[in-house]
């Protein structure tokens, strides 16, 4: 399951955190492809994102590049996520 670690100066770094780390883009996205746990709405097109300077209209599973942060960004079908959250470099 994927679990997001917020990393404070306290926070060690164990051979667990980093093996989270290896894994959690791999975890993600396998949730989104699995049907049975996607929030995308026709799994059955390609996955193309559109490059802009600002967030399009909301539609789940919208995919846009913003070209002002150089992020990427999902769209649950009411707010976009940023998947550079999640490790995802553009």
């Amino acid at each position: 399951m994927y679990e997001k670690v917020d990393w404070t100066a306290d926070k060690l770094l164990t051979p667990a955190r980093f093996r989270q780390m290896e894994t959690q883009y791999d975890t993600i996205i396998a949730k989104w492809l699995d049907p049975a746990t996607s929030f995308r709405t026709n799994t059955g097109e390609e996955f193309i994102p559109e490059v802009l300077a600002e967030a399009p209209a909301h539609g789940a599973g919208k995919l846009y590049v913003n070209t002002t942060g150089n992020n990427l960004y999902i769209s649950d079908g009411a707010a976009f996520i940023n998947l550079s959250e999640f490790g995802v470099i553009v």
